[in-house]
């Protein structure tokens, strides 16, 4: 072979490989497309697939998501994807503009402050979570993921506040207990140590009683524990109703880390079967996981609610500060009409 031949040859595959290269990217981005919309399109299955449903509660991830390939899909001027992304967020949006109805917003003072927080059941720092929890000043305090060793400290640390404790502490998961200013009583369990738990009681004010549940049901990451805390919440939710039926003056507070976002399918099933109003501030699209750590952080999920009567009003909702959990507490302020 000569010179010519193969100076020839080296510049023919020195042309080749920026155009291969850019057949690769161009595969590639074309995959992350098709599978951003696949993906979003999948939502609309969510009543029936365990996938889908995983898939819904990501709705804000895949907004994100479908914003970018927009732009991307404009600028390789591939209309089609184009107008399937936009399709598609349209149906996100949808979801979100739909929210769940929303507890009414009261200027005046408040007649009871809650707190809910799964401090993460490997927690170590007990002084920073007491002392996050006596900052809060609540009335009530419910926490998940509670160990005994976390609980009986909590139980000491707490006592000249919150004397009266309700508690239902396991080495796993599910460990849940209350703590109250105020006197508690009709203490029920629902679920159990493997399946997820909800620790109900009455508390009496000076002025008021209220029926308050501190909610843990099972992560959905398998189909089985989709159902177990599908379950969950519907037996829960039969527990309201008998409430609101026969103690109608009453109100419910509902409160903890339900493992699933408003944007859900089971949410809105959870809010329609029970009457319960969401306490939330503005869309509702603060994220309260995965925090591990930190009081601000991108892209997270919204799994940490409080569910009201409707005779109850919402003064103020905050999120915070941390307590090294994988969580943020959540505090409300309420009033009644």
């Amino acid at each position: 072979m000569t010179n010519d031949s193969i100076d020839s040859e080296s510049s023919s595959i020195a042309k080749e490989e920026p155009t291969r290269f850019r057949r690769n990217v161009n595969s590639a981005l074309i995959g992350l497309q098709i599978s951003v919309a696949v993906a979003g399109l999948l939502t609309s299955l969510a009543d029936w697939s365990w996938i889908a449903e995983l898939l819904a509660n990501l709705r804000m991830q895949l907004i994100f998501a479908g914003v970018a390939m927009v732009v991307l899909a404009a600028m390789t001027k591939r209309w089609k994807l184009l107008a399937i992304q936009f399709v598609l967020l349209g149906l996100h949006f949808n979801w979100i503009a739909m929210s769940p109805d929303r507890a009414t917003s009261s200027a005046g003072p408040s007649s009871l402050t809650v707190t809910s927080v799964n401090v993460y059941i490997n927690n170590q720092h007990y002084d920073m979570i007491a002392d996050v929890l006596q900052r809060t000043d609540s009335d009530v305090i419910m926490v998940t993921e509670l160990g005994p060793a976390l609980c009986e400290y909590l139980r000491n640390t707490l006592a000249d506040s919150h004397l009266h404790v309700a508690d239902e502490s396991y080495p796993g998961p599910f460990g849940v207990a209350i703590f109250s200013k105020y006197p508690l009583s009709d203490v029920d369990l629902i679920g159990t140590a493997t399946t997820g738990t909800t620790l109900l009681a009455t508390v009496q004010t000076d002025h008021h009683r209220y029926r308050v549940a501190a909610v843990h049901p099972y992560s959905p990451m398998t189909p089985n524990h989709l159902r177990l805390r599908d379950q969950h919440l519907d037996t829960l939710s039969r527990e309201v109703r008998t409430v609101h039926q026969q103690q109608p003056d009453v109100p419910f507070i509902v409160m903890g880390d339900f493992n699933l976002t408003p944007w859900s399918p089971g949410f809105r099933t959870f809010q329609q079967s029970t009457g319960l109003r969401h306490v939330t501030d503005g869309w509702g699209m603060q994220p309260t996981w995965y925090a591990r750590g930190r009081s601000w952080f991108p892209l997270g999920l919204v799994l940490d609610h409080c569910l009201v009567s409707p005779q109850l009003n919402r003064v103020k909702r905050q999120l915070g500060p941390t307590v090294v959990s994988d969580h943020l507490p959540l505090t409300v302020h309420l009033s009644h009409d």
